[in-house]
């Protein structure tokens, strides 16, 4: 299911990735599916899947809607627990921040895993990791059985909530998010190797120059970990480490502030010419216009053809 926001549909999702706070576990969304209905840029309604007209059902999943329209999906299902125990380690030390992120996903003792930095209106970075685990009462889960040798600080108090509760926690408040401010939004995959020194470009921004969510003068941005392996469609691209870390910056600018919004925007560009740098990857949602050659270096040439081939196949006159 989706980090942040259940008024996303399935097709949608399909069509980019999908990430979520049980990623580190089942992979993006697209990792999910097992069939696809889909309504082809040239008109046929074509039932697809790894072992049925493969080469469709891997260039639609996280495809960008270039080859078709998902019009059904097939997804196994698992049942849903009835509660979630979900509470916050705090760091300061960024070291053991990074380290307790990886050795938490590579292991997969919690149910749910996402990560936080934060910047107060002194300047002063903090790092948090949420953690939940799925229960039906009456029994409960043993945080500190499972939190033994993570190296935080200290943790707030456990708290427990229903399991619809914990879907739809952030949907009152992007309710109320305004709708029209410019949102240049940079989601990128740095190989955990290269993620300390690349996050030393994000904390080197100023709050002006960094326009990130502030909550009471705090500023947040995400970074959490992936297991790599665990996404296998072709089209959703990830370092080629084993581990790596998401980083969303849901960068925004006031309405009418051309200079602000130009500003962010170059800043992007410098952000994504660093990732690349170091081998990482775009969420290409959100990593704004790409030239062709970008496409292709972001793919890589193999998959570049293959997708090439399947919009002259699918899509022939370019409908999509």
């Amino acid at each position: 299911f989706p980090a942040t926001c259940m008024a996303l549909t399935v097709g949608g999702t399909l069509s980019v990735g999908g990430l979520g706070n049980t990623s580190h576990r089942y992979g993006a969304q697209v990792d999910n599916v097992t069939e696809l209905d889909v309504v082809t840029g040239d008109g046929r309604l074509v039932t697809c899947s790894p072992a049925h007209e493969s080469e469709l059902f891997h260039m639609v999943l996280a495809g960008l809607g270039q080859c078709g329209i998902i019009v059904h999906a097939r997804i196994p299902l698992i049942p849903a627990p009835s509660h979630i125990m979900l509470h916050n380690l705090l760091y300061t030390d960024l070291d053991n921040y990074l380290g307790d992120q990886l050795r938490i996903a590579a292991d997969g003792r919690f149910s749910s895993q996402r990560g936080l930095m934060s910047r107060t209106q002194e300047g002063k970075w903090s790092f948090i990791i949420e953690v939940g685990q799925f229960f039906s009462p009456p029994t409960e889960p043993n945080l500190a059985a499972l939190e033994a040798g993570l190296q935080f600080d200290s943790a707030t108090p456990p708290v427990s909530m229903t399991y619809q509760e914990y879907l739809y926690r952030f949907e009152a408040r992007n309710a109320t998010q305004p709708v029209n401010r410019p949102s240049p939004y940079l989601t990128l995959y740095i190989s955990a190797s290269a993620t300390k020194e690349y996050l030393s470009h994000i904390f080197a921004l100023s709050p002006e120059r960094a326009r990130l969510p502030q909550t009471n003068g705090v500023e947040i941005f995400s970074c959490s970990p992936l297991n790599t392996r665990r996404f296998t469609c072709p089209l959703f691209k990830g370092p080629t480490e084993e581990q790596a870390f998401s980083v969303f910056l849901l960068r925004s600018v006031d309405p009418g502030d051309q200079a602000a919004l130009s500003a962010v925007l170059a800043s992007n560009r410098a952000h994504l010419a660093q990732m690349t740098e170091v081998g990482g990857k775009r969420y290409t949602p959100n990593s704004m216009v790409l030239s062709q050659e970008e496409w292709k270096a972001h793919f890589g040439s193999d998959v570049w053809q293959r997708l090439s081939k399947a919009k002259q196949k699918y899509d022939p006159k370019s409908v999509l």
